[in-house]
């Protein structure tokens, strides 16, 4: 599509004809970024989880075996090609049994996922600036992982 010809105030409300549609359509919960709801829909369709509400804590999903997911997810583009996924609070006291993580390219295609265990360690790095701790793991990628 050709976007010159739009104004700045066309784009936007087309935007948000687009966030409205997908979250009628069950593909975002949310009116935040989509990344997030996105990754957290693919996860539960492709694994028949199922969907925590907002309010719970310190994960997103739960399989048939009462098992608890935290889905992270991030889209890098050519402008921002870092994998670092966002915050996971409480990560030391494990609120979750696995960590679901995929990575969309620019245009939301699948790059890599992976299921992170609970039995996998991961090694982590203070950040006193920014008060987290980012914690790597790799599975032939490198994962950052704020904590």
């Amino acid at each position: 599509m050709e976007y010159e010809s739009y104004s700045d105030h066309d784009l936007l409300l087309a935007y948000a004809a687009v966030m409205a549609e997908l979250r009628r359509r069950g593909v975002i919960r949310s009116s935040n970024n989509p990344v997030a709801d996105y990754a957290e829909g693919l996860f539960a369709r492709s694994l028949n989880l199922r969907l925590a509400g907002r309010s719970a804590a310190g994960y997103d999903a739960v399989d048939s075996a009462g098992l608890k997911y935290q889905i992270k997810g991030r889209r890098v583009t050519p402008e921002n090609p870092s994998t670092q996924l966002s915050h996971i609070r409480c990560l030391e006291s494990r609120p979750f049994d696995v960590l679901a993580a995929v990575i969309f390219d620019a245009t939301f295609s699948v790059d890599y996922a992976a299921l992170i265990p609970p039995r996998w360690s991961l090694n982590g790095r203070a950040s006193p600036l920014t008060q987290t701790r980012t914690y790597s793991c790799s599975s032939g990628k490198s994962w950052q992982i704020r904590a």
